[in-house]
């Protein structure tokens, strides 16, 4: 802007010097005319790009209030609320799910284990000896307890492997609302430390 100015100003000035030796009214009457035309047309082209400078601004923060207000309001809360239920549903799926189908895998596996040497033990030992059939297949069972004991110790509920299972996406999702909403969990709840960790941030956030 200060060089178009300084042009103008220039330009000015020599038809201005110009109409003066001449002393002819009419030339300094078109020097001035000119002046004031490139002036005006130089004043124009700076607003003019201020103007769009500031209509882009105005147009970000605008978009940006509107979005403010609308999370603001009865359906952006809810929308805002059940959008992190669902990421907490993700979450928690992916951490507590693979945990849970560990262990009922290890303790289906274990029963198996038991049932199947009992089975064998009928018919290897001899049938009179009794007491023989006995310390086989208390010496199962006790490893088949220890096992049932460690998997409980760990979140097992004594659901089937592969029939039913807690951490469905579902279940995740109720569990995300239950946690936000401090309506309180049942059954499902999380087992592992991470999970624990997770469940405690979500609830900050949350609420």
């Amino acid at each position: 802007m200060c060089v178009c100015v300084c042009v103008s100003v220039s330009i000015f000035a020599s038809d201005l010097g110009i109409a003066l030796r001449s002393r002819n009214a009419s030339a300094l009457k078109s020097a001035y005319s000119l002046f004031s035309y490139r002036q005006l047309c130089c004043a124009i082209s700076v607003m003019a790009r201020r103007h769009h400078r500031r209509s882009k601004v105005t147009r970000v923060i605008n978009l940006v209030k509107r979005i403010i207000a609308f999370f603001f309001s009865h359906v952006g809360l809810c929308a805002l609320v059940v959008g992190y239920a669902l990421l907490g549903a993700v979450v928690f799926r992916a951490v507590e799910g693979p945990h849970e189908t560990f262990i009922q895998s290890q303790v289906t596996t274990a029963r198996q284990k038991a049932v199947n040497i009992a089975w064998n033990a009928t018919f290897r030992v001899n049938k009179l000896d009794r007491a023989q059939w006995e310390r086989t297949v208390h010496s199962q069972v006790k490893r088949f307890q220890h096992k049932c004991l460690w998997a409980i110790k760990r979140g097992y509920d004594g659901k089937e492997f592969g029939i039913s299972a807690q951490w469905t996406f579902t279940g995740a999702f109720l569990y995300s609302l239950t946690v936000i909403t401090t309506i309180g969990y049942g059954n499902t709840s999380a087992k592992t430390y991470f999970g624990k960790t997770l469940t405690i941030l979500f609830a900050i956030i949350g609420l």
